[in-house]
């Protein structure tokens, strides 16, 4: 840490911090949280990996910065929310996802549902505080759907798990 943030070492803390080291597609217990890496495509001088997190029976799956791997398939399985980054709607950049690529993958993902419009119908506990004004995924959802990108990029793809209404 000291290398990251120098002084850091000696700053007094109210808290108590440690490190793990997390191994490739090693399981990791960490009090009631279990965290499983997984290596992805992009080269940073460190290994780079898509993250896979279970606690109390739900998972939270992230990918990060990465080209198509099928390790994304394994972080993502089953996930009740699935992050990933989709840095273009089409266009290709090594070491980056884009939508389209998702969307060829998106049955492969087996994340059961994909829906952007989720808060806006009230199937998420923030979905009181955005009723009535677009919300930041809707707006990316709809400008994928007229295939332009939000300023330069379109941002994270975000796929969850949706509860049925009915």
């Amino acid at each position: 840490m000291e290398a990251l943030f120098p002084g850091s070492s000696r700053a007094r803390r109210r808290f108590e911090l440690g490190f793990v080291e997390l191994g490739e597609g090693e399981a990791t217990g960490i009090r009631t949280l279990t965290v499983i890496p997984y290596g992805v495509v992009h080269p940073s001088g460190a290994p780079a990996y898509a993250r896979r997190s279970e606690c109390e029976g739900k998972v939270i799956s992230y990918s990060g910065d990465t080209g198509w791997t099928d390790s994304l398939l394994s972080a993502a399985r089953d996930a009740d929310l699935f992050l990933c980054e989709a840095y273009f709607f089409e266009k290709k950049v090594p070491y980056h996802l884009d939508y389209r690529t998702l969307m060829v993958h998106r049955s492969e993902l087996r994340v059961p549902q994909a829906d952007p419009y989720a808060h806006e119908r009230g199937h998420a506990p923030s979905a009181r505080r955005h009723r009535g004004r677009m919300s930041r995924g809707r707006q990316v959802a709809d400008a994928v759907n007229r295939r332009q990108s939000c300023g330069a990029s379109i941002g994270h793809a975000l796929l969850s798990r949706v509860p049925s209404t009915g």
